[in-house]
């Protein structure tokens, strides 16, 4: 596993024709941080996240990572760069047809020849890393269960072993319970907590459930119309500030203070 890099944001924009979606942010991920963006509908969280794993191109500003400047990598650097910022999404994203340990797999054909992706003869070596981590998240027993026939949780933790596969630095995560009922969510956020903690990686969620950011992240950062307007410790954002961020969308994003043993779980 690699280590964990530090990452800054400096004045990234982007605009989708005449709409800025993301205004001008700037903020720094520090070593093994988890940090929360959270939001209303449209406040350009998602934008954000893919600008960091440059799935969209920023319109200004830059992205640093370490001393590698992200925005202005191309071609196999680009490649590499999205391999160490692994992405979990909101729907999964697993190939529905093969069974979770080949899904799990799929996150090592960076280092592969794609005559393996169409043999599916991968190394040894990458076959048993990959039910290692399948065992970490209590699916070793679901190895060869098609992933359409996992529950929605089952999946967002093989779509989680998926990226643990790239040897990521950072983990980026889109609205990852946003799809799953309260226990599974809970399941999803605790498994994304452990990630953090015990491999030390830079882990970045945009999460709609406040409730969430506060129990399970160091750091919750608030976006409104593309801009920040929050950034502090989750004990920093009461419930005036909060309702204050989510407007009329406040009722949708559990915003009730979490409990002291919640917060420091």
């Amino acid at each position: 596993m690699k280590a964990s890099v530090s990452l800054a944001l400096m004045e990234l924009g982007r605009r989708f024709g005449e709409v800025e979606a993301v205004r001008r942010v700037s903020f720094r991920a520090a070593h093994g941080e988890m940090i929360a963006i959270i939001g209303p509908s449209g406040a350009g969280k998602s934008t954000l996240m893919r600008l960091i794993n440059r799935l969209v191109e920023p319109t200004e500003g830059r992205i640093l990572a370490g001393d590698r400047d992200v925005t202005a990598l191309t071609g196999r650097t680009l490649c590499a760069w999205r391999a160490e910022c692994a992405m979990v999404f909101q729907q999964f994203n697993l190939s529905p047809r093969l069974n979770a340990l080949t899904n799990v797999l799929m996150g090592s054909l960076q280092r592969h020849r794609s005559w393996r992706t169409l043999t599916g003869l991968f190394p040894h070596e990458e076959r048993l890393r990959a039910m290692t981590l399948l065992d970490e998240f209590g699916l070793a027993h679901k190895a060869f269960v098609r992933a359409e026939r996992l529950s929605g949780g089952q999946q967002q933790r093989v779509a989680l072993a998926r990226a643990l596969m790239q040897r990521p630095s950072i983990m980026l995560a889109d609205e990852p319970t946003a799809s799953l009922d309260p226990r599974n969510a809970a399941q999803v956020m605790a498994a994304l907590r452990t990630i953090n903690r015990d491999r030390g990686l830079t882990v970045i969620c945009n999460l709609h459930n406040v409730g969430h950011a506060r129990e399970y992240c160091d750091r919750i950062i608030g976006l409104r119309q593309g801009a920040i307007v929050f950034d502090g410790p989750p004990a920093a954002l009461t419930d005036a500030a909060a309702r204050d961020l989510y407007g009329a969308e406040q009722d949708e994003a559990d915003i009730t203070q979490a409990t002291p043993e919640l917060q420091t779980a």
